[in-house]
């Protein structure tokens, strides 16, 4: 949904069309949810640690070494590279009937997913909405993005999960999170 769409009178709303397709979220316990509102077990966490990463860069390639530095960091065993795959082929079991897929694409991984499915991308959009919103003056509007992005927080983000990644990109987004609240 485009943001003219969503400022259309009448707009479908924005949270309703996302639960209608499969999401993830990762602000509170790294979930992927199924197109019909279901969680979906993703296993233990190094395959959540994998998945949470690749859905922080949902659309995209990430190489297995960045997969790797992201996931194990230093701690890395010198079997990694096949505990990677081991790993994706586990994740790729669980999205069998999916209509997500992880692809191995030009020596790395990417989840073929839009970025909005993924609620730590709609929470920052809708931070940014909200803060852009206030400073032209749109004040319920500025209310709305802030209130929707404050739904989509369920939680500390990555929530079980002590890879490198997780404890580096956190912070980012509650550093977020407090303004949101402040201006709302």
């Amino acid at each position: 949904m485009t943001a003219l769409e969503r400022d259309r009178p009448g707009a479908p709303d924005e949270c309703a069309m996302i639960s209608m397709v499969e999401a993830v979220q990762l602000l509170g316990p790294v979930t992927f949810v199924d197109d019909e509102g279901r969680p979906v077990k993703l296993g233990g966490e190094k395959p959540r640690a994998i998945f949470a990463m690749l859905a922080l860069h949902a659309g995209r390639v990430v190489s297995v070494s960045g997969l790797i530095d992201g996931v194990w960091g230093d701690a890395a065993p010198e079997t990694a590279t096949n505990t990677l795959q081991v790993n994706v082929s586990s994740l790729r079991r669980v999205l069998r009937s999916s209509t997500s897929t992880i692809d191995r694409v030009d020596g790395g991984y990417r989840l073929a997913m839009l970025p909005d499915a993924v609620d730590a991308h709609r929470f920052e959009a809708a931070v940014a909405e909200g803060r852009a919103a206030r400073r032209s003056g749109r004040l319920d509007r500025a209310c709305e993005r802030l209130h929707a992005a404050l739904e989509m927080w369920r939680g500390t983000p990555f929530d079980g999960i002590e890879a490198p990644f997780a404890t580096s990109a956190r912070p980012a987004f509650e550093q977020l999170l407090a303004p949101a609240i402040v201006e709302l």
